[in-house]
């Protein structure tokens, strides 16, 4: 794991301790005048709402209000998963889906099951990748250049690296049965959905080892057994980490064939432009696992808080309980979101995660701000669940500074009507010019 240790809090951190300085500039007066009229109308629809802006080259605070605030981010949680998945994990970090032969090789016959053993990884699916079928298909395919043309056993797709629920604290019901509320776990394919947008799979990792299964017959490969899955550390032929619970591996259990995932600034890049709730929420249990030992949310949340602590920021009010944003009990404060992002800007990750924002008016990023002064100059996550809007991010000035804000609304009765003040307080921030 990158110490992190190696990405110093900002030097500015002190501006997000206290409220703005008095008597500023008047071209800063003029802006807090903008912003603070746009608030206003907004709110005329009720709800709670916070902004902080800072400028990341001058370290002040051009706008406050509220920033102290928790709040619910919705999507604008990703921005936490994916710096902290960066920060542990690395740009370059890849998930492994592994096959092993939990038995001996005997005159063309496997005495013994055909694992599926997965890390957390994704993206087996025809978003990133060729898609599961394919990719399970050319693992099998490993296993009939073995010699292999029976497996006297099972097709087991083991989940064990993972635990805890797949779903989130807080998810809201009516959402369990929605695409976008897929549960994730060690072992995911085609985004563990019943056919495109469908919907999510009860066993996932049932579902993997089926399609492995059907790999294998459509090679010609026959099985004995039926597909199956395994949860328990201690009955998995895998001791990768001590995952086996302190078991030795099964001796005869040997990797076959090692499927690797794309980069995870890939990744991460996806998941930022267009919010997938899945790959964020593996990301969290990865990090998990990966620098708590745990590949549960609760894990993932508590690196994610130490990460904030090197950030300089106040973790009091922010409550981490997925990586995707869709609990409706998630917690953040616009001054911990500032405070994260500047810190990401100042360190050694600070390109790979601006690349992973959608911009304004950019194709495939925020289809939002066209024509305005925020295109090409403002980075940003989006947030949006059933009352909450949220954008948060980057965005250069008129005259080439930069600055780091959060919007927060909650309790809005039209989220359109929030997104027009998003984008509104975005297109004045890239229009401002301190001279």
């Amino acid at each position: 794991m990158p110490s992190l240790a190696a990405q110093s809090p900002p030097a500015a951190a002190d501006a997000f301790a206290g409220p703005p300085a008095p008597d500023p500039a008047p071209a800063v007066r003029a802006l807090r005048a903008e912003l603070a009229a746009v608030l206003e109308r907004a709110s005329g629809d009720g709800g709670r709402r916070a902004l902080l802006v800072v400028s990341l080259d001058r370290g002040d605070t051009l706008f406050s209000r509220e920033p102290d605030q928790p709040l619910a981010p919705a999507s604008n949680l990703k921005l936490y998963s994916t710096a902290a998945a960066l920060s542990y994990l690395g740009p370059a970090f890849r998930w492994s889906t592994y096959l092993l032969a939990a038995g001996e090789v005997r005159d063309g016959v496997l005495l013994g099951d055909a694992v599926l053993f997965g890390t957390g990884d994704p993206t087996l699916s025809r978003r990133m990748t060729d898609g599961a079928p394919r990719i399970l298909g050319a693992l099998a395919d490993t296993l009939r250049a073995m010699g292999v043309r029976e497996v006297r056993g099972d097709v087991v797709g083991d989940g064990s690296w993972f635990g805890g629920q797949g779903t989130g604290v807080g998810w809201n019901p009516d959402d369990l049965r929605a695409w976008y509320a897929a549960p994730t776990g060690a072992l995911n394919a085609d985004e563990n959905l019943a056919g495109t947008r469908g919907r999510p799979l009860a066993d996932p990792a049932l579902h993997a080892a089926a399609l492995l299964r059907a790999a294998l017959a459509s090679r010609g490969i026959a099985v004995t057994g039926r597909a199956r899955t395994g949860f328990d550390p201690a009955a998995s032929p895998a001791a990768f980490g001590g995952s086996t619970g302190g078991r030795p591996a099964l001796p005869e259990a040997r990797i076959v064939a090692v499927h690797l995932s794309p980069t995870l600034a890939e990744v991460a890049g996806v998941t930022n432009h267009v919010s997938q709730n899945l790959f964020a929420d593996a990301m969290l249990r990865t990090v998990g696992r990966t620098a708590q030992g745990e590949g549960t949310f609760a894990a993932g949340a508590r690196a994610v808080r130490r990460l904030l602590a090197e950030a300089g920021a106040d973790t009091a009010e922010v409550r981490i309980l997925d990586g995707s944003g869709l609990s409706r009990q998630d917690r953040v404060t616009a001054r911990s979101t500032v405070a994260l992002l500047a810190w990401m800007a100042r360190g050694p990750l600070a390109e790979a995660y601006a690349a992973s924002l959608p911009g304004a008016a950019e194709p495939g990023g925020l289809k939002r701000m066209y024509g305005s002064p925020a295109a090409g100059k403002l980075r940003a996550k989006t947030g949006t669940i059933h009352g909450v809007s949220s954008l948060s991010g980057y965005v250069t000035t008129a005259d080439g500074e930069r600055l780091a804000f959060s919007i927060i609304a909650n309790g809005v009765p039209d989220v359109h009507r929030a997104k027009r003040a998003e984008d509104e307080i975005g297109e004045r921030l890239a229009a401002f010019r301190r001279r």
